[in-house]
């Protein structure tokens, strides 16, 4: 009898033990699965904020090729204005140079300064230069008679709303 009671006992220990093995299983399945989730949660979030950054840089790119095309046009067409005035073919370093003239000054500023540069038979670009020094340093007579003076922000003299700013 004793030994019944005893493989009982053993029994009874033995089912316990595989029952406590068992828990510890599902809860180590169940903890990994936690993690496995965790892990595909954060990769996902990651990835979310990959793609974020790469079309904001997408973005970025394509408002420069915008502004670099816009740049382009006023240049171009400055760079037309000054052949035209007769200051004669323009080489690459002068076209560097008109293309700084005009995005520091303004093509309107520029234009004038030409305009300036002709009426005193001083076609040179160093003298539009000049010009355009003075009339940041001392200001711009404007056509109705008042003085503005050298705006960097071109946005207060051009309409950027089609860039997005």
């Amino acid at each position: 009898m004793k030994d019944v009671k005893l493989d009982v006992m053993l029994s009874n220990k033995n089912v316990m033990l595989r029952n406590d093995v068992e828990e510890e299983r599902d809860k180590e399945e169940r903890d990994k699965e936690e993690r496995d989730k965790e892990e595909r949660d954060k990769e996902e979030r990651d990835k979310e904020e990959r793609d974020k950054e790469e079309d904001l840089e997408r973005e970025k790119e394509r408002r420069k090729e915008e502004i670099s095309t816009w740049s382009t046009d006023f240049s171009l067409e400055a760079c037309n204005y000054y052949e035209k005035a007769g200051f004669g073919t323009i080489s690459q370093i002068t076209l560097d140079k008109i293309t700084d003239m005009v995005n520091e000054f303004t093509l309107e500023w520029f234009k004038g300064a030409v305009d300036i540069a002709v009426m005193r038979n001083k076609k040179s670009l160093s003298y539009v230069q000049g010009v355009l020094n003075n009339w940041r340093a001392e200001g711009r007579e404007e056509k109705n008679g008042s003085t503005s003076h050298h705006k960097k922000d071109a946005s207060s003299l051009y309409d950027f709303s089609m860039f997005g700013g």
